[in-house]
């Protein structure tokens, strides 16, 4: 599963419940769906009649992801997001340390741990810990 999926068409969104409004619901046609995949589209896009996807960068996320928008009809479509893999990177995509104390010293202390348990492969306590050091060496 994705980190999180949205129903583009006639049908209300799957989103997180956020009590912050950090997802909005988005409706959209396979066409507005196609041109925001082609802004969006760092490289790797792929158009195919009931399924676009492409590498992007999300801001929300804070990371480059792999975006794939399914479509089961003309006009409903389901989008899902996914970090990319670190080994799937190109130079320009590389996740550091670096970038995750940016995110922690600006106080976004959730994409700066989600981060750094991706770059470091440990367990939610210990990125927690490792995010709290990096905030209080600011």
């Amino acid at each position: 599963m994705g980190i999180f999926k949205r129903l583009f068409g006639g049908r209300q969104a799957e989103v997180p419940e956020s009590s912050e409004d950090e997802f909005e619901e988005e409706y959209m046609s396979y066409a507005e769906a196609l041109a925001i995949a082609k802004r969006d589209a760092k490289r790797g896009l792929n158009v195919e009649r009931d399924i676009i996807s492409y590498v992007g960068y999300d801001e929300t996320l804070g990371d480059f992801c792999t975006v794939e928008i399914r479509f089961f009809s003309t006009d409903m479509g389901e989008m899902s997001m996914n970090p990319l893999p670190l080994d799937n990177r190109e130079e320009d995509e590389q996740l550091t340390d670096e970038k995750i104390a940016e995110f922690a010293k600006a106080g976004n202390t959730i994409a700066a741990i989600r981060l750094y348990r991706l770059l470091h492969s440990v367990d939610l306590y210990q990125a927690k810990q490792a995010v709290e050091r990096l905030r209080r060496d600011a």
